[in-house]
């Protein structure tokens, strides 16, 4: 007896829900009819985020690029993503990414403006450990360079003699 009892009131329930809530599945996303104002109940999705602030991730190892370290290299396949110069590097080894050719844009670690391969110094055995787990940060002059070096201490490299490094790992 108890039994009929209990799926009874179960389904007293689901009607009463039903009745009240409506299906969700029949409810609808158009605005209430009549011109009035919208209830406080009707909430407009979020708008989604810019394009520039959606999270990055390198082509590489695939973890999140840092907007002060994001390096990206425009190819002939597309725009590839890096989190890091060894990460770049090892897309320059292995022939994927010709600097003669393709356009790289790296980032200053301190001020984040763009700096091309040509003029970028690279700091190398710092305290500042890049997501590929070495130290290796970019710099867009000499000045900053020796900025981040009084403070996170490291040596700087021109991205040729980094490259001919990362070859000899």
């Amino acid at each position: 007896m108890k039994r009929p009892l209990t799926i009874g009131i179960v389904l007293l329930g689901l009607v009463v829900a039903i009745s009240l809530g409506g299906c969700p599945r029949q409810q609808s996303a158009l605005p209430p009819v009549g011109g009035g104002p919208a209830t406080s109940a009707a909430v407009a999705p979020p708008a989604p985020e810019p394009a520039q602030a959606q999270e990055l991730n390198c082509s590489v190892c695939r973890r999140p690029c840092d907007p002060n370290q994001l390096i990206q290299a425009e190819t002939a396949e597309g725009i590839l993503t890096f989190c890091c110069p060894v990460c770049l590097a090892s897309y320059v080894a292995d022939g994927k990414i010709n600097p003669e050719t393709d356009t790289t844009t790296l980032h200053d670690y301190i001020t984040e403006e763009p700096v091309s391969l040509a003029e970028a110094v690279i700091i190398v055995d710092s305290d500042v450990i890049c997501p590929a787990g070495r130290s290796a940060v970019v710099m867009g002059s000499e000045e900053n360079a020796d900025k981040f070096i009084a403070q996170h201490g490291g040596a700087k490299m021109s991205w040729d003699d980094f490259l001919t490094e990362q070859g000899q790992r």
